[in-house]
């Protein structure tokens, strides 16, 4: 009966310590690890790395011409095989020209504006916030738009909020924007190449 009892023990020892053994032991790893290489880092997205320059008309109830100078975040990303995506974060300044009839207008705005743009061309897309100050008529306007970009060419639909006075005062309303842009220093944009490294 003793010898039972102890033999009982002895691989009851045994059978923890093979657990303990096998649960110490790391897991095997089969699956892919991720991580991006960044080229021309950038010291402050607010004050980006390019600068920008874009000249835009805009139809709708006048026809106008604008001019916008400012400055621009750009980053590319690469994820191997012809996938990756470009992406464009500006703000600035731009001066208005609008003919009406009797009368010649001139504003001044402020904008910020956002373009995704990936390497398939599915899925580009271009959002504006722009304020806008009438300085014939003493007026000012908030506009947003959206549209879609081909990086350097943009057509993008807006409508103009009168910020004070009625809708009959409304210069413009709906309307629809092409704008060209260019981008100097290009070459100083951010780049995150993506590298994969199997673990196994």
């Amino acid at each position: 009966m003793k010898f039972i009892i102890s033999l009982f023990f002895i691989l009851l020892t045994c059978c923890c310590f093979s657990q303990n053994k096998t649960g110490s032991a790391p897991p095997k790893q089969s699956a892919d690890s991720l991580h991006f290489r960044i080229q021309n880092p950038v010291k402050s997205k607010l004050w980006g790395n390019s600068y920008y320059i874009g000249v835009g008309i805009n139809f709708s109830r006048n026809r106008e011409l604008a001019i916008n100078f400012g400055r621009t975040y750009g980053k590319s990303t690469h994820t191997g095989r012809g996938m990756g995506s470009t992406e464009t974060t500006s703000w600035g300044l731009g001066y208005v020209a609008l003919a009406i009839p009797r009368n010649y207008t001139s504003l001044l705005k402020v904008f910020a504006e956002y373009n995704f743009m990936p390497n398939i061309l599915i899925g580009n897309f271009s959002t504006r916030v722009e304020y806008l100050l009438d300085l014939t008529h003493q007026k000012m306007y908030l506009r947003p738009s959206a549209g879609f970009n081909l990086v350097h060419w943009e057509i993008s639909y807006n409508y103009s909020f009168l910020l004070q006075g009625t809708k009959s005062d409304n210069l413009f309303k709906h309307g629809l924007t092409l704008v060209y842009k260019k981008f100097i220093s290009k070459k100083n944009w951010e780049k995150h190449i993506c590298k994969h490294d199997g673990l196994y």
